[in-house]
């Protein structure tokens, strides 16, 4: 089939001979993803996604709303994210657009909405392109200012052209005909504007190659020219452009104030002010019916006050001019400014975005002689509109706005989506003034989130003190609380008050912490004040008049025990408070606190396991590499005992953790089924597997390695389709990522997908998928240094001077592993080696130790032991400076006694007999240069040790140069490309 495919591929240049002009350029105008939708030869298989986005709350209302309602469907467009969003509000159906690593900040589209531009300002800030038809991503502009982040974008209304801005020191304009595919602008311009001084930009909609920049003070009005060239006394037209622009000069006037927002109306540009004026610029005074804008000749009018408050929204349709004010009134002009209509039917906050439908109403007035209904209403045909092909729409004349002059005629507009600033989006019906909304959202942060563990509820909480309920099937929204009404503090006029009025007092809070019981019977609130509430879980009305008040700082993390009784919270302060449910009274009561942590509380979680006293066991972990253990049955008087505390890593601080069960398909004969487990990630990009009874480490594996480590993480569950088996999977989050990882954890990065990357082959066998972990992979040097060591282990356990034969096992002694983790470039600690070696021999349910290990474990072990990345000279720098001191050229150095004595009374330290030893060998001394030496001579080391010197002399680093901060973005790139080779070879 595949063949096939490829043979009607390759006859396109036979099957092109015989087209005709006019299908040449429709083949050509269609999509990659049209082609291989429609065309006979191309069959392709899309690799499926582990997940996709489904639906996406809320929106960004920085990028604002655009409106792509028309006959077929009543869709806006908006950023949520980092993706773009196309939402049906009628039919409930939401399409989302990915492609971006950054949060969107721009959007745009043409005149009649099929071409749509999302664009981010990131590090790496790309502008995409998509066709509404497909939503294929037709161009991509990676970067089109370089380092420079993107501040603002704007597409012609025929589609043709795109302009950026970017800022240097000054704005710069780039100008593209994006369509033809280069990845360069056609056109540079630089404008005389300070940073983040151009308000808005946009395109001459009745000329494209015109557009328009809006300052607070000016406009500056552009146009785009072909560039043409004298050859021998002939002017030629080249295929270069030119930018040209100017700033028209107007009458200074104060009470104006600064300019909010512009439209094109025809031969005009009318401008809003934050005073309730409106700027006047045209090329022409008096007859307004040519749209044409001669660039030259463009000059300011006049000023009119016309309105009494900030204009906000400006804009120019079906020959009238709309303004949305800061109070939220909306009004219509004619073209010379007069009022015709303003809102009745409705009153909303602020107005900050007025989007009309893509297009014009089609409607035909009745107009019956009586006021009874008409009964031949159904029988008038009201024919079909010959600009739009649509059929119009029966209006009856009495039941239509009229305009406000005294000729009182029929006033009709389209309809327009409208944005306000706290009362979310809109859908307003003109003919009959009503409101619909589209989507109810605030414009506020939600901090935190939580899901009932049975019904399709979903509790979000906001920074102003909003909790909202929705239902996550039917993506609508219950109920929505505000605490801050409800513990708003009203305060009565005093006895000699003369007005008599009421002072009412909002507290300041948010909602950082919210939690479902695994039982579903509770809902827990926790408040950036330190107080914890309970709400109902289906209502989520108010169950604590009065809240729990038992620390002064933000909660951040709640859980329940396993019978949904007992409550841990952590908070800010590094305190961790239970409470208990009484099943009696039907409350919860405090049962005590505890600070055991020196930095901040990274987790707090109940095990599975109980106590002997009955109670579940309660563990936090902190940044201060502490497991602590609490003892709730003893705990009295507000006082939580400490069971144990315990230090469970060395160097890697511990994030989070959850825990961990015993897998159910392991033999119980062979294996332990009793150990108590606990699963933790660290910023080292690792899980560890723990033994919270001993607080040994069982296991170490690589976790995800994108650019921040793994900080939350789930263990999931769902029956399989076929079998009506359990399959379990680890959900885990990192700041910006989330993603599924498959079972069992060993490190291969073929077992998880992240949403915010393209996901690999999912399940790989035996060490193809390791291959990509090493530098160049299968074929790399580092591979084979792994293979020839550990060949080398097996000569050095069978004596070098053996006159026996050699035999190649396919193992080695565990008690080898230490050094050749070192000879790799891998340099353990004690309490590493510790680790290692358990893991080694237990292998983690494993009751008989082994003593031997083959190549393919201790390949997984080297990779998941040794850092994710590789180390910074950063790091290396900060540690030399903790130990050094300044000498007289302002030079950090380290005496040479002094670095003796680090390295024999600190930490895991050396005895000065081995310092000597080893130092010497780092040195280049020879065996004679050692015998004439005594040992506690140490004078072949510089008086005063530097940096350099560490790095060079004694690490043994070749080319400080190449010593550099590690990025992961390009250790993820050179993952996947070292991936990809491994597997060609």
């Amino acid at each position: 089939m595949q063949s096939k495919s490829l043979e009607k591929f390759h006859s396109l240049p036979n099957i092109r001979a015989g087209l005709s002009e006019g299908d040449l350029r429709k083949l050509y105008s269609l999509s990659l993803s049209q082609i291989r939708k429609h065309a006979e030869f191309a069959e392709y298989n899309y690799k499926p996604a582990s997940f996709n986005i489904r639906w996406i709350y809320g929106y960004n209302p920085r990028a604002g709303v655009i409106n792509l309602k028309d006959s077929d469907k009543s869709e806006i467009f908006y950023a949520a994210g980092n993706c773009g969003v196309l939402y049906d509000w009628e039919s409930d159906q939401m399409r989302i657009l990915q492609g971006h690593r950054h949060v969107v900040l721009f959007l745009a589209t043409d005149a009649q909405g099929k071409w749509l531009v999302t664009g981010d300002s990131g590090p790496e800030n790309i502008i995409i392109i998509w066709d509404t038809t497909d939503l294929f991503p037709q161009k991509t502009l990676f970067s089109p200012h370089g380092s420079r982040k993107i501040a603002k974008i704007c597409l012609s209304a025929d589609a043709k052209y795109l302009m950026t801005l970017a800022y240097a020191d000054i704005a710069v304009l780039h100008w593209w005909i994006w369509s033809f595919g280069y990845d360069v602008p056609h056109a540079t311009l630089e404008v005389d504007i300070s940073c983040d001084g151009v308000l808005d930009m946009s395109f001459n909609p009745n000329d494209s190659l015109q557009f328009l920049l809006l300052t607070k003070q000016d406009i500056w009005i552009g146009t785009a020219k072909k560039i043409f060239i004298t050859e021998r006394g002939i002017v030629k037209e080249t295929d270069n452009y030119e930018l040209m622009i100017r700033m028209p000069t107007r009458k200074a006037a104060p009470e104006v104030g600064r300019l909010t927002c512009f439209t094109f109306a025809k031969a005009q540009i009318v401008v809003g002010t934050s005073r309730g004026a409106v700027v006047l610029y045209s090329a022409t005074v008096g007859n307004q019916d040519n749209v044409n804008m001669n660039y030259e000749e463009l000059r300011f009018i006049k000023i009119l006050k016309i309105e009494q408050i900030k204009i906000n929204v400006i804009q120019s349709v079906d020959g009238v001019i709309v303004t949305g004010s800061d109070i939220g009134e909306l009004h219509f002009y004619d073209e010379q400014l007069k009022l015709l209509y303003w809102i009745h039917g409705f009153q909303v906050d602020s107005v900050r975005g007025i989007s009309f439908d893509m297009i014009r109403r089609s409607f035909k007035i009745l107009d019956p002689k009586c006021n009874k209904e008409c009964p031949c209403y159904e029988e008038v045909n009201a024919g079909v509109d010959p600009e739009t092909k649509m059929l119009r729409q029966k209006l009856i004349k009495k039941a239509i706005p009229s305009d406000a002059t005294t000729a009182n005629k029929p006033f009709l507009v389209r309809d327009f989506i409208l944005c306000t600033y706290n009362e979310g989006v809109s859908f307003v019906n003109f003919t009959t003034e009503s409101l619909h909304t589209v989507l109810d959202n605030r414009i506020m942060r939600a901090l935190t989130l939580t899901v009932h563990p049975e019904k399709s509820l979903l509790c979000v909480g906001y920074s102003e003190g909003l909790i909202e309920l929705h239902n996550y099937l039917q993506h609508k929204l219950f109920v929505r609380l505000d605490l801050r009404e409800k513990f708003k503090v009203i305060i009565p006029p005093n006895d000699d008050s003369i007005k008599g009025d009421f002072e009412v007092n909002y507290p300041e809070l948010s909602v950082t912490c919210l939690k479902y019981s695994p039982s579903g019977l509770h809902l827990a609130c926790g408040l950036d004040t330190g107080e914890l509430l309970f709400l109902d879980p289906i209502t989520i009305d108010l169950l604590t008049p009065i809240p729990f008040k038992d620390t002064d700082h933000s909660i951040k993390e709640i859980n329940y025990s396993c019978d949904s009784i007992t409550l841990a919270f952590a908070d800010a302060g590094r305190t961790v408070c239970v409470y208990k449910y009484d099943c009696n009274n039907f409350q919860w009561q405090f049962v005590g606190k505890h600070r055991a942590h020196y930095k901040e509380i990274t987790s707090v979680f109940f095990l599975p396991q109980k106590n002997a006293d009955g109670e579940y066991k309660l563990l936090s972990l902190g940044a201060d590499r502490m497991m602590v253990e609490y003892d709730i049955g003893d705990s009295s008087d507000e006082y939580l005992e400490i069971l144990s505390l315990d230090r469970i890593d060395q160097m890697a601080i511990p994030l989070t953790g959850i825990p961990w069960p015993t897998p159910l398909e392991i033999d119980p004969e062979h294996c332990r089924t009793d150990i108590p487990m606990i699963l933790v990630a660290n910023d080292e990009h690792k899980y560890k597997i723990i033994n919270n009874a001993t607080t040994m480490t069982l296991s170490t594996i690589l976790g995800p390695r994108f650019e921040h480590p793994v900080c939350r993480i789930e263990l999931i569950t769902r029956k399989g389709e076929e079998d009506d088996q359990e399959q379990k999977y680890l959900l885990f989050a990192t700041k910006n990522v989330i993603g599924l990882q498959t079972f069992p954890l060993d490190g291969n990065p073929w077992k998880h997908a992240g949403l915010l990357g393209h996901p690999l082959q999912v399940c790989g066998g035996d060490l193809d998928p390791y291959y990509c972990l090493v530098e160049d992979g299968r074929p790399g040097w580092l591979f084979h240094e792994i293979r020839d060591l550990f060949y080398y282990i097996q000569i050095l356990c069978q004596g070098t001077f053996s006159p026996e034969i050699r035999r190649v096992k396919d193992y080695i002694p565990i008690d080898s592993l230490p050094d050749m983790m070192r000879a790799l470039g891998y340099f353990p600690s004690e309490y590493e080696v510790e680790n290692l070696i358990v893991e080694a021999k237990f292998k983690v349910f494993q009751r008989v130790p082994s003593i031997e290990i083959d190549f393919e474990e201790f390949f997984k072990l080297y990779i998941n032991h040794r850092p994710a990345f590789a180390e910074s000279v950063k790091k290396v720098r900060n540690a030399f400076r903790q130990f050094a001191t300044p000498n007289q050229n302002d030079e950090f150095v380290i005496s040479r006694d002094d670095f003796v004595d680090l390295l024999s009374q600190n930490g895991e330290h050396f005895s000065r007999e081995l310092s000597w030893y080893l130092l010497s060998i780092l040195y280049g001394q020879s065996f004679e240069d050692r015998a004439a030496l005594p040992e506690p001579d140490f004078e072949f080391i510089p008086e005063e040790i530097t940096l350099t010197e560490l790095l060079t002399n004694i690490i043994g680093v070749q080319d400080i140069e190449t010593f550099s901060d590690y990025s992961t973005r390009e250790s993820m790139v050179s993952q996947i490309a070292t991936s990809s080779e491994s597997e060609d070879a």
